[in-house]
C-alpha cells in the first residue's frame, strides 16, 4: 500500500506532469494596414486605418502578459507593435522574416514558458505558425487579411492554434478562407 501511495504521488507531482508545466503562448499577426502603395518605397508605414488596428491589437493583448514582442525591421510591422510595446514598456526585438524556423527554434529553446507576440507579413505568418510545429490554420493569408490573430499554445509536444479576429473585419460574411480548424472567435 505504501508503494502505491508513492506511485500516485509521483504521478501527480512528478516533473513530467503536464499539469505542472506552464504553456508557451505565441500570438502571431500580420502587420496592420499599410499606407497606399508608393512606388518610391518598399517600406511604407501604416495608413490611418492601420494605426487604429495597431491600437486595437494593443487593447486585445495588453492583458495577456506578453513577455516579448518580435517584429521585422519594416516600418509597418514596427508601427503595428509600437502601441503595445509602449504600453507594456518592453523593447521590440527584431527578426529576419526569411528565418522563421530559426526564430521558432530559438524561442522554444530560450522562452519555453513565455508569452510572445510576433508581427509578420502576409507571406510569413502561416510559415511562422508551421515553424512552431503547429498545423496551418488557413489555406492562405491574402493581401487583404489584416484582422487575424493566431494564438499558438505549446505544452510539451502538443500544439494548438486558435484563430481569432480583432478590430474592423475585412471579410463581412464572405469568409472564404476562414479557418481550417474550429477554434475560432472574434475579439472586440
Amino acid at each position: 500500500m505504501k508503494h502505491l501511495i508513492l506511485v500516485v504521488i509521483g504521478i501527480l507531482f512528478g516533473p513530467h506532469n503536464l499539469m505542472a508545466q506552464k504553456a508557451m503562448k505565441i500570438y502571431v499577426v500580420r502587420h496592420a494596414e499599410k499606407a497606399a502603395n508608393d512606388s518610391t518605397t518598399n517600406n511604407p508605414g501604416l495608413s490611418s486605418q492601420g494605426t487604429k488596428r495597431a491600437i486595437d491589437l494593443m487593447n486585445v493583448l495588453s492583458g495577456k502578459k506578453i513577455d516579448s514582442i518580435y517584429s521585422t525591421a519594416y516600418k509597418r510591422t514596427i508601427s503595428t507593435a509600437k502601441p503595445l510595446a509602449e504600453k507594456l514598456k518592453i523593447a521590440i526585438k527584431y527578426y529576419n522574416p526569411a528565418e522563421q524556423s530559426a526564430l521558432a527554434k530559438q524561442l522554444m529553446a530560450n522562452a519555453p514558458e513565455k508569452t510572445i507576440l510576433i508581427i509578420g507579413h502576409s507571406n510569413t505568418v502561416l510559415p511562422i505558425i508551421e515553424a512552431f510545429g503547429a498545423a496551418r490554420p488557413l489555406r492562405e493569408l491574402t493581401e487583404e487579411d489584416y484582422d487575424y490573430i493566431f494564438e499558438i499554445t505549446i505544452l510539451g509536444s502538443t500544439r494548438e492554434v486558435k484563430v481569432s479576429r480583432y478590430g474592423n473585419s475585412h471579410h463581412n460574411d464572405r469568409d472564404i478562407n476562414f479557418p481550417l480548424n474550429s477554434n475560432a472567435q472574434a475579439y472586440q
